[in-house]
């Protein structure tokens, strides 16, 4: 950045905003493009796009940059008329051969989801002119939106078009088969990825510790650390954090804390998932000692830090020590959420403690806390131990209501309590109406007949 536009962004405010629109320069195109551009690098998207009105009011012209800028601040202010009207902007002065804008077009209706469109403008693009940034939005955006299949399917035409995919293009296939779940694809793709000759960088390799995680591929882990050991990157404070997540997730809290131990600069996450793995292992003093380390080192516990303790103690039965950190929450200023809660009430539930996980749940409500669905689950298995059918079936109807039906924890929770009571009928609507059928689901079911 030049010196002029280096102070350009260090002195305009709200004030030179004001200033300017005042001034006898106001038709002057060269200066509205550049103080909107100044908004929006500073990320003041509202301010940008009202000057950007403010221009057209005008009929100043925008210039390309300009216009690619405005787009991206209707997209991060979810502002799609405008970005709609913007198009319009662009087909009528014939800049719909702009890769910068076409782009920016694609990004924004992406980022309002309009998945629709952001394909209309892709197909308008010629076909000699679809840059690879053009590709790498819209493969993006049906990522984003969950169309994996449609993702690869553009992969493999982007590929057969003769562009080739970057590092960009790798990273946006990876994150969002790990978003959706796909965990074996993630996998799958990272393969693919160092087989064409592309290295794996800092989101690459994080996409994939967060996919070893959720599959428990403890070997295959250990495979990517080694990888990040080899290529100099155990000190990048994501990737390590991802690898303390990564080991704990998979048991391994040895290794974990080897790798917590190396860093040198570590946020709250990191220390979030090892107090977390040890809490869940019931190993409450050595969570502690970390608890206290943290405060120590200056990094201010959060809500999920206090959370992973009640989680801990309230599975381990230590419901009087779960009730200390929610306590212990209050006096941090911060306010026990529905997770800090359901930890009580699904720890009550799993111990067979039903009326104790009845009372949190007055507890709270009293404090404004809606529930959940992994709330949900818990009371219906209280409803079966403490034979309340009638409750149960007052808590069905809040499922219904709050669209809780399509969690599978909730409809094997529901299969159970029903069929404890012998209440088969009511069990198979619920049984029959599920697509995807677990195996608790099915033990449910098969136990209900049994009685």
């Amino acid at each position: 950045m030049c010196t002029d536009e280096f102070l350009w962004e260090v002195l305009w405010d709200e004030s030179a905003n004001k200033v300017f629109k005042e001034t006898s320069l106001m038709h002057d195109s060269l200066l509205w493009n550049e103080a909107i551009l100044v908004n929006l690098r500073n990320e003041k998207w509202s301010e940008g796009l009202q000057m950007f009105r403010d221009m057209q009011a005008l009929l100043v012209k925008a210039n390309s940059l300009t216009i690619s800028k405005v787009l991206q601040a209707c997209g991060k202010l979810g502002a799609l008329d405008e970005g709609k009207q913007i198009h319009g902007y662009v087909i009528l002065y014939a800049l719909e051969l702009n890769i910068l804008i076409n782009t920016a077009l694609i990004n924004m209706y992406v980022k309002n989801d309009n998945l629709k469109l952001a394909r209309v403008v892709f197909d308008s693009i010629d076909y000699l002119n679809r840059h690879l940034s053009c590709w790498n939005s819209i493969i993006s955006g049906y990522t984003a939106l969950g169309y994996l299949d449609d993702e690869l399917e553009l992969f493999h035409k982007m590929k057969s078009s003769n562009i080739k995919p970057d590092i960009i293009t790798w990273n946006c296939l990876l994150s969002g088969h790990f978003l959706h779940g796909s965990y074996r694809e993630v996998l799958a793709i990272l393969r693919r990825m160092q087989s064409a000759g592309y290295q794996p960088n800092r989101n690459s390799i994080t996409s994939a510790l967060q996919a070893v995680g959720e599959l428990r591929y403890l070997r295959v882990g250990k495979e990517i650390h080694c990888h990040v050991i080899r290529n100099g990157l155990e000190c990048d404070l994501h990737i390590a954090t991802s690898l303390v997540a990564m080991y704990v997730k998979n048991d391994d809290l040895t290794s974990a804390q080897a790798v917590f131990d190396c860093m040198t600069n570590r946020k709250v996450c990191a220390w979030n998932s090892l107090i977390s793995g040890y809490s869940c292992k019931g190993r409450f003093e050595k969570a502690g000692d970390l608890l206290n380390q943290m405060k120590e080192e200056g990094i201010k516990p959060d809500i999920v830090t206090y959370n992973s303790m009640v989680s801990g103690y309230s599975s381990s039965n230590c419901i009087k020590e779960a009730l200390g950190m929610i306590r212990r929450i209050k006096s941090s200023s911060m306010s026990p959420n529905v997770i800090s809660w359901t930890s009580l009430v699904s720890g009550c539930s799993q111990q067979g403690h039903f009326r104790e996980a009845f009372e949190f749940l007055i507890q709270m409500l009293d404090e404004g806390i809606k529930v959940n669905s992994v709330t949900v689950a818990s009371l219906l298995q209280a409803c079966a131990g403490l034979s309340l059918l009638h409750t149960g079936k007052e808590i069905h109807c809040l499922c219904i209501r709050n669209d809780f039906l399509d969690d599978v924890y909730v409809d094997t929770a529901l299969i159970d309590m029903y069929s404890k009571y012998g209440s088969l009928e009511n069990a198979q609507k619920v049984f029959h109406r599920l697509e995807d059928k677990t195996l608790a689901s099915w033990n449910s079911m098969i136990t209900g007949f049994a009685i």
